[in-house]
């Protein structure tokens, strides 16, 4: 049939009886315009059919829905469980290569198609749901002996908050031009320190550096300062020398962790004076005069990074790149506790001047910190962007909790508000390390005529980084005060003297360097002189 031609208006068409301008149709009616009948294609023109989905778009199209529903479908996440419903449903429970999350992503891909095809599948999730409610919070068996110290525990750390409080409420007291006048002199102080001494600290890079303890009576500052090393050395350093005193061996690699425990060193070769961990995940107990460890503990089977020894002085943490922290007694030399709650190498931990938190922090970039009275998480601090190298609580608030990271920050987190309360670019390249002036003996809260006066302790902090810098900063406002230079290339560990006439510092250079403050450098410029004379 033919195409109706289109019916054609001319101006005949139409009419303009008022003379008004507007033309109104004559001969034509809307109707008219319709078409009755449906017109045909063409010879040669466009044939609709042809709009058709082509039938191999048609099937991209269906298994692009099918693999849509198929990542809907819920599958465990237990990697057991997973393999069983694999087995069950006639698939190889593994293939070449395959991590758990492609082995889900095929146990999908299997009930998908069996779906299709009408057939009945188990998807076993009663486990999983019940996992899913406890995720929140779960626990790890303990033992009589851990009992026993989450008790010591409270015991000790309460009578200690109560001291700390008590001394607070004195403190609150402290005028502003008292603080003002404490600052100044603090800042003079810290800006005259410079280096002083360098020796060689190992065959490979300083990973640990730690001034040895004074006793609370005494003025004197260390005597000695300890440096390990990665190729599992220790070695002992006299003060304000510097020169090598013993070494030790009994690491087969990358020494790392030193701590004191807070007693004077005695002459008794029998009293463990310090802890090191090492790389095969064994914990060695020294005393200062013998070369060999005393007593060796095996509470990882990966390096151990960093340890701590608890206020009370009987028992020791340790992090570990397993991802767990443990817990061990000194008398028994008994691991009590291997706690999980990281996801990647566990780098750093320290104990609250209470002893009632740790906290730790990893490579998964998270700090957390925990109550050992109870075994709980209470704080989990997330915010840096790369991993979390060390971590310090501030000797004097009790509620400071410091952590430092590769992507160059220190954040400082209030326990009070559960949030971080400052975050200072300390370093461009990383923080290694960082350490508070911490004397064994707090600042009398009043002065010799009864007024409240500022603590020392905790006033100021040293930082390594990985950028070869040794930096001093006031704690209060942290506020830069020296930059010390020497290393070359990446700083791994810093410490300051109890009295904070020393700071010292390790580095990728194999080097251990010393820095002291004006007084102790000029009283070593005189014992200097004095050697030249008598060499004379």
């Amino acid at each position: 049939m033919a195409l109706r031609p289109p019916p054609q208006v001319t101006v005949e068409d139409v009419s303009d009886e008022e003379g008004d301008g507007i033309y109104i149709p004559g001969g034509i009616s809307f109707e008219a315009l319709q078409s009755t009948e449906p017109p045909a294609a063409p010879k040669g023109g466009i044939d609709t059919t042809n709009l058709r989905i082509h039938p191999e778009q048609a099937k991209v199209l269906k298994e692009m829905e099918r693999k849509k529903r198929a990542r809907t479908i819920p599958v465990p996440t237990d990697n057991a469980k997973v393999m069983a419903l694999l087995r069950e449903n006639g698939e190889p429970i593994t293939l070449f290569g395959e991590d758990a999350g492609a082995r889900r992503d095929r146990l999908r891909e299997a009930l998908s198609q069996k779906m299709e095809r009408g057939e009945k599948v188990r998807m076993d999730l009663e486990g999983e749901e019940e996992d899913e409610e406890d995720e929140g919070e779960f626990y790890t068996p303990g033992t009589e002996a851990l009992l026993e110290a989450r008790k010591e525990f409270a015991v000790y750390s309460l009578s200690r908050a109560k001291t700390r409080i008590e001394r607070q409420r004195i403190e609150a007291q402290v005028t502003l031009p008292q603080i003002v006048r404490y600052r100044k002199a603090l800042s003079k102080q810290l800006q005259t320190f410079s280096p002083l001494l360098s020796e060689l600290g190992g065959s490979r890079a300083v990973s640990s550096v730690r001034f040895s303890p004074v006793a609370e009576n005494n003025d004197s500052d260390s005597r000695y300062v300890l440096a390990a090393n990665w190729s599992g050395q220790l070695k002992s350093f006299n003060l304000p020398n510097l020169t090598p005193l013993r070494e030790y061996r009994g690491h087969e690699s990358m020494a790392n962790g030193i701590s004191w425990l807070p007693s004077v060193p005695s002459i008794s070769e029998s009293e463990v004076n310090f802890i090191s961990g090492g790389m095969d995940g064994e914990i060695l107990l020294w005393n200062l005069n013998s070369e060999t460890p005393i007593h060796r503990v095996q509470p990882h089977e990966e390096r151990i990074f960093k340890t701590a020894i608890h206020p009370n002085k009987k028992y020791f943490a340790a992090t570990s790149f397993d991802t767990t922290w443990s817990l061990t007694a000194f008398e028994t030399q008994q691991t009590i506790l291997q706690q999980p709650g990281h996801s990647a190498n566990l780098m750093a931990c320290a104990f609250h001047p209470d002893g009632s938190l740790i906290v730790t922090g990893g490579r998964d970039s998270v700090g957390r910190i925990w109550d050992l009275r109870s075994g709980r998480t209470i704080m989990v601090l997330e915010g840096h962007g790369s991993d979390v190298l060390c971590a310090d609580w501030s000797p004097i608030s009790g509620y400071d909790c410091l952590t430092g990271s590769s992507d160059g920050t220190l954040r400082v987190w209030d326990l009070r508000k559960i949030r971080v309360r400052t975050t200072l670019p300390v370093h461009t390249n990383g923080i290694a390390d960082f350490r508070y002036f911490d004397p064994p003996s707090v600042t009398p809260s009043l002065d010799v005529t009864g007024k409240p006066q500022p603590q020392a302790s905790g006033s100021w902090l040293v930082s390594a980084g990985f950028d070869g810098k040794v930096k001093l900063w006031t704690a209060d406002d942290f506020i830069l005060q020296t930059e010390l230079m020497g290393h070359q290339g990446r700083v791994l560990c810093c410490d300051v003297s109890p009295r904070g006439r020393f700071v010292a510092s390790g580095g990728w250079d194999r080097s251990l360097r010393l820095y002291a403050s004006e007084e102790m450098a000029m009283v070593k410029e005189e014992e200097v002189d004095m050697k030249m004379e008598d060499a004379r």
